[in-house]
């Protein structure tokens, strides 16, 4: 059997596989014995083979999970992948998982990836075409309000419309940083119903001044501010992680406030266009002249990498931060 979760929306795809991992280990393989990840940006068709083949003595059936495949640069992988896949979605024993963020999105969108072709193409196809095929889509509107508020029903807690608003003016659709604010407003309010006042109070904004005025320092390249405001931001119990979603989330929407302000004057309509607070879009015209459009673009495609590479566990993030601003 195969299982296809792909899209732009890292979080929903994560949480979909782990799910059917937990579900996995929990009903047929408490000790993982039969539990197998590959990194298909990696692999090949021997060892694809070998790791699906080698059965537990005590598991009849097995998972495999395979992440990234279509970064395989390997062209003669995807010429003999089609049999193999055809061979797995057939079997009784096998449950293959393919999870990919952003593949066959064609080039012009907002994830700029390059459209597949051939015999990449041919195998992107055959996993779409897949009963349990799903697509993650960005969540907007009212798909990301309902997110939040399901978001807060495992934890007992509610949250006003205003609240809910406020928070995604926030955090915009960065489905990672709202479960983890959520998570945190949750646990911090006795109150059954979060409100408006509560995700101010609680909430380390994105647009804090500590975030303006790191990214002030990089927008003036003054390597020895930088290094200041983050100390500071670390010594005040912000995670690593944290700093990079909120930079990260920051130079987005300063990249978008940039765009919108070539064709726009009105800070209000700006703000009306983009769904940001008008704080944030305040703040951000002022900070965006400092930068050229492909200045914010670089940035904010190295923090994705960064957080790419975070998440697969294949870098440090401590340093992988450090290199970045030692280069501004």
């Amino acid at each position: 059997m195969i299982i296809f979760f792909y899209g732009a929306d890292s979080f929903r795809i994560s949480r979909a596989t782990t799910e059917i991992k937990n579900k996995f280990s929990r009903d047929l393989d408490p000790n993982g014995d039969s539990l197998v990840l590959i990194d298909g940006g990696t692999t090949d068709l021997k060892n694809l083979n070998a790791k699906t083949n080698s059965g537990s003595l005590f598991t009849e059936k097995r998972l495999v999970i395979v992440s990234d495949l279509f970064k395989n640069k390997k062209e003669s992988l995807f010429k003999e992948l089609l049999p193999w896949l055809k061979n797995i979605a057939e079997s009784e024993n096998i449950i293959a998982v393919f999870k990919e963020e952003k593949a066959g999105i064609k080039k012009g969108t907002k994830s700029e990836t390059t459209p597949l072709k051939g015999d990449k193409k041919k195998v992107y196809e055959f996993l779409k075409s897949q009963k349990y095929s799903q697509e993650f889509k960005q969540l907007e509107g009212q798909a990301l309000k309902l997110f939040v508020k399901n978001e807060l029903k495992q934890y007992n807690k509610e949250i006003s419309l205003g609240a809910a608003e406020t928070l995604i003016s926030y955090f915009s659709n960065d489905l990672w940083t709202l479960s983890r604010e959520l998570k945190k407003l949750a646990f911090l309010n006795d109150k059954n119903i979060i409100s408006e006042d509560d995700v101010k109070e609680t909430v380390q904004e994105i647009f804090n001044e500590n975030i303006f005025a790191l990214s002030d320092a990089i927008g003036s390249r003054n390597k020895k501010l930088i290094f200041s405001i983050l100390e500071e931001q670390r010594q005040a119990g912000l995670s690593d992680e944290y700093i990079l979603a909120t930079l990260r989330n920051h130079l987005r929407n300063l990249l978008l406030i940039k765009t919108a302000s070539e064709n726009i004057n009105d800070s209000a309509k700006i703000a009306s266009d983009l769904k940001l607070h008008p704080f944030v879009v305040k703040k951000g015209l002022a900070q965006a002249r400092n930068f050229k459009k492909e200045q914010l673009k670089n940035y904010f495609n190295q923090l994705i990498e960064i957080d790419f590479l975070n998440k697969k566990g294949l870098s440090s993030l401590e340093n992988e931060l450090f290199l970045l601003l030692t280069t501004i």
